[in-house]
């Protein structure tokens, strides 16, 4: 069951790396859109905030991601609960709908420019919250929504 942790570790990871080329076939997009001027600094200055904060966030979330999924028990449990560890349960979806808002927020604004691939890659960064959430959760085979319906009986 190893092979589930390496696959989901991969799609984590895979939104982390594939980040910076995004970003910039993004303002590329935006660009050509007319949504910046062409002065160099109307687009540098977001481009290089974009990049330092990949900079500082990557390592940051490669970690956890691997904190997580490196005993992270199959299946994996969307609506796993953790009655044991209330605490652990709350704070993770606190923690993982503050970043499912952000995440989704460009999504809007990326719609109505047709930006497809800004629309999908948010859709991923959403999906990444959520199944980071859940593995968190996951854990334990005692987290599933099954045995959680049995322990509250």
């Amino acid at each position: 069951m190893k092979k589930w942790r390496y696959l989901w570790l991969a799609f984590c990871l895979l939104a982390i790396a594939v980040h910076p080329l995004l970003t910039s076939a993004y303002y590329s997009f935006m660009l050509d859109h007319g949504a910046y001027r062409p002065e160099a600094d109307s687009i540098a200055i977001p481009i290089a905030g974009n990049f330092f904060a990949w900079v500082i966030w990557a390592p940051i979330l490669a970690t956890i991601c691997w904190l997580v999924f490196r005993r992270f028990q199959p299946p994996l449990h969307m609506l796993a609960w953790d009655h044991r560890q209330r605490w652990k349960s709350v704070v993770s979806t606190v923690v993982c709908l503050a970043a499912v808002v952000v995440s989704a927020m460009p999504i809007p604004d990326a719609i109505r420019w047709r930006n497809w691939a800004e629309v999908l890659y948010s859709v991923w960064w959403v999906a990444l919250w959520l199944i980071l959430r859940a593995a968190a959760l996951s854990q334990s085979p005692n987290n599933s929504p099954e045995a959680n319906a049995l322990q509250r009986q």
